[in-house]
């Protein structure tokens, strides 16, 4: 890769969703004419979201650079923990998944020729509300308990019975840890709930889950909304890429670039 080449590591597969807006927002309809670093940002998907730190790590060593970075969606992570990642070079985006982009109000009403979108979303986000903030704990939760995760140390088992042995240890002594490790229920909901509601909250609930809903919404009002995300990407192909996307990928490009 050249000196000033950028590698962004995203989610999903080669032909993915992630790769093909991400490739639209720096294209030519969108990001290269105004913003020149964005013609040499190379997309590379990651084929899963497990580990995208130590895929940075892994090909920042292979390619002998440290201009590779992730970005990923944000889930429901708390605002207070977006930058977590931050360190081993990986971003998230401000909403909650690149689908929360695609459902853009104006797009939406552009591709459709309907209004009131942002109405609808708001609707249909409410019915979402409580049950993704109970997935948003709940994922807390679990990415608590893999920080601290049972592993050998600098032990070295010397044979089958010292193996079944010492991981028998280790899985009851990480028993017992989760077992006593403090859980305020009522706490985390109420912060999860908070936190949700800082922003639109259409942008925050379950993005893939919300799209759906918006297209079943749309079918049911005798609009040919199959496949939405296909459509609305058609749309933005031969005309521009929702405002908010290309600004969130200019934002997190000047970002890792350390533009003023």
């Amino acid at each position: 890769m050249s000196q000033d080449e950028l590698t962004l590591v995203c989610e999903g597969e080669p032909r993915g969703r992630d790769t093909r807006w991400l490739a639209l927002a720096l294209g030519h309809l969108a990001l290269a004419e105004s913003f020149e670093p964005a013609g040499r940002v190379r997309v590379v998907p990651s084929g899963s979201k497990a580990d995208l730190c130590a895929t940075v790590r892994g090909m920042r060593e292979y390619l002998r650079t440290r201009r590779v970075y992730a970005i990923r969606d944000r889930d429901f992570l708390r605002t207070e923990l977006l930058a977590k990642d931050e360190s081993a070079g990986v971003y998230s985006f401000e909403r909650h998944s690149i689908e929360s982009y695609v459902v853009e109000p104006s797009v939406l009403e552009a591709v459709f020729g309907v209004s009131g979108i942002e109405d609808k979303l708001s609707a249909l986000a409410e019915r979402r509300f409580w049950p993704d903030v109970g997935r948003g704990v709940l994922e807390h939760f679990a990415w608590e308990l893999r920080r601290d995760r049972p592993s050998l140390g600098g032990e070295a088992p010397a044979s089958e019975a010292d193996v079944v042995s010492l991981v028998t240890a280790k899985i009851e002594s990480f028993r017992a840890q989760v077992a006593v490790k403090p859980l305020d229920a009522p706490a985390l909901v109420g912060a999860f709930a908070r936190d949700m509601r800082m922003s639109p909250l259409w942008t925050r609930v379950h993005g893939k889950d919300l799209m759906n809903a918006v297209e079943k919404e749309l079918r049911d009002a005798g609009h040919n909304a199959a496949d939405l995300e296909s459509r609305v990407f058609k749309w933005c192909s031969q005309n521009s890429p929702p405002g908010p996307f290309v600004a969130e990928v200019k934002r997190l490009l000047v970002t890792l670039l350390g533009l003023p």
